[in-house]
């Protein structure tokens, strides 16, 4: 792999975040708030630094393996600049946590959101905003490289020349629906600001608020059905939109994940429904509206979800997750699906000669064995990140079942959280942090990164030492 284009493709991505930061002036201004220079500071070190690595290096043509650690090394980045805007209010390691939190659309906050002025509250949506539309680039790019989500239905279907045009429908779409939900927010009853913020995160599967009690805070039926309007359309895969947009919408009735979606959410919203008696008081259209809020794991809710079954419930719907190739997180609808038919192939398999080919069909398409064992290898690591995580925080005083509870929304990108983080240790903070950026990019990234780091120390100590020049 070479690492030259990485680091030019990095400088333009992070000149492009310096452009980004100006936005959030305006609306300080507007607010009447005035300047805030940590805007503007964090704005000219993010250009200048992005500019002198796209003149340092010379862009060339990224492989699989360049994309995810251009992932990794992007996500960190504009989390660290990210999160100098909020030094007016916090401290550093809490200013980090939120950038994070906003950029890998996670949405677990250690901030009051009604504390903050507009600009900082207009920036954390914005942050899952970008985030989101990065990750939806990242999984085209990547939709035939082997253990990424969207490999597995739609790897066939992309040849390298259409992911541009593809790549350019799907950011269209992304930001037309983001427009429709501002509009249709407003209407609804939801002042500017709030109409913009939640517009961002909801397409975004975030989870950001601008309330303390999140969506519920509105008290609305109408904002309750924007919301779940915008978390299912970001939660779609947008591979399905850019069919969709083509004018094939029966692509959607014909998708695998589509009907495993629908079916889960009707049937989880019953059991939410059923678990009242455990203080969770709802009725179908809030049972509905959480359990999408799970399984796209946005982590918006309209009442605080009690212990006991219906949070069981939640955070099984925040694991498996939401449409591969979506802003959403979690193990994704596909994995699951792969998992589950794994059982019945496996005894139907048993139960014929060695010679027989039996597949396993998933949507219709054969899953090959290398695919299946990427599954399986994704799943084991997500399960021991998650019990990693837990045990460091259960460490740190925290009980083992919010210890858990909050994991799994961090590894899932979810926002659900049973207790307040503001006051958690800082290295559960930081463990936290990792977990997100981890879960975010599926794994994979990291591994990648690791690999070629170690493979240019062993060049290194061979003599082949690497010296980044342009051109």
């Amino acid at each position: 792999m070479e690492f030259r284009p990485v680091f030019s493709y990095l400088g333009t991505l992070l000149e492009i975040m310096g452009i980004l930061l100006i936005m959030p002036l305006f609306v300080s201004i507007l607010a009447g708030e005035g300047i805030s220079f940590l805007f503007i500071a964090a704005a000219i070190a993010s250009f200048a630094a992005g500019t002198a690595l796209d003149r340092r290096f010379r862009k060339g043509k990224l492989d699989g393996s360049s994309v995810m650690v251009l992932a990794l090394a992007g996500l960190v980045s504009f989390s660290i600049i990210g999160m100098v805007p909020y030094l007016s209010v916090t401290g550093p390691v809490n200013a980090l946590f939120e950038s994070v939190s906003g950029f890998t659309t996670t949405g677990l906050t250690v901030l009051d959101p009604e504390a903050l002025p507009a600009g900082l509250l207009f920036w954390r949506g914005f942050t899952q905003w970008i985030g989101a539309a990065g990750i939806i680039m990242f999984f085209f790019l990547l939709v035939d490289s082997q253990g990424i989500s969207s490999n597995y239905l739609y790897g066939d279907e992309v040849g390298e020349e259409e992911k541009a045009p593809l790549i350019r429908k799907a950011l269209a779409a992304f930001g037309l629906y983001t427009v429709l939900g501002i509009v249709l927010l407003s209407l609804a009853g939801m002042p500017p600001l709030d109409a913009v913020a939640h517009s961002f995160s909801g397409i975004s599967t975030g989870g950001f608020s601008t309330r303390e009690g999140s969506i519920g805070a509105f008290n609305s039926q109408a904002v309750n059905l924007v919301m779940i309007i915008l978390m299912v359309l970001g939660g779609t895969s947008f591979f399905l939109h850019t069919k969709i947009f083509s004018g094939n919408p029966k692509s959607y009735l014909k998708d695998y994940e589509a009907r495993v979606f629908w079916g889960m959410v009707v049937v989880f919203s019953i059991l939410l429904v059923s678990a009242s008696f455990t203080g969770w008081g709802g009725n179908m259209l809030s049972a509905v509206f959480t359990t999408v809020s799970a399984l796209t794991t946005s982590g918006f809710y309209t009442a605080s979800p009690a212990p006991g079954f219906a949070s069981l419930l939640i955070i099984i719907l925040v694991i498996i997750g939401g449409f591969s190739a979506s802003a959403s997180g979690g193990l994704k609808i596909v994995r699951v699906g792969a998992m589950g038919k794994a059982f019945p192939w496996i005894a139907r398999k048993l139960s014929y000669p060695r010679e027989a080919v039996i597949p396993l069909k998933l949507g219709g398409k054969a899953v090959k064995p290398q695919e299946f064992t990427i599954i399986t290898l994704f799943i084991f690591v997500y399960i021991m990140m998650l019990v990693a995580s837990t045990a460091v925080l259960s460490f740190l005083g925290i009980s083992i079942a919010d210890s858990f509870f909050v994991s799994a929304s961090a590894a899932s990108n979810a926002a659900f959280s049973p207790i307040g983080l503001g006051a958690m240790h800082w290295a559960g903070k930081a463990v936290l942090m990792a977990v997100m950026v981890v879960g975010r990019l599926e794994v994979l990234p990291l591994f990648v990164f690791i690999r070629h780091l170690l493979q240019a120390r062993k060049r290194e100590e061979g003599g082949d030492e690497y010296h980044p020049r342009k051109g």
